[in-house]
């Protein structure tokens, strides 16, 4: 697990926007599975 520090409150959802689009490629079939889950604790 890594824990990301945030400078800006619009930061978080340049990150997650960014995240989110990581995936990785099935050799078998052409699908893209998710790679990374995002959890998200407000007041840290």
């Amino acid at each position: 697990m890594l824990e990301v520090g945030l400078k800006e409150p619009d930061d978080f959802l340049k990150v997650r926007e960014t995240l989110s689009r990581i995936g990785v490629a099935s050799r078998k079939e052409r699908k893209l599975y998710q790679s990374c889950h995002i959890l998200h604790k407000q007041g840290r």
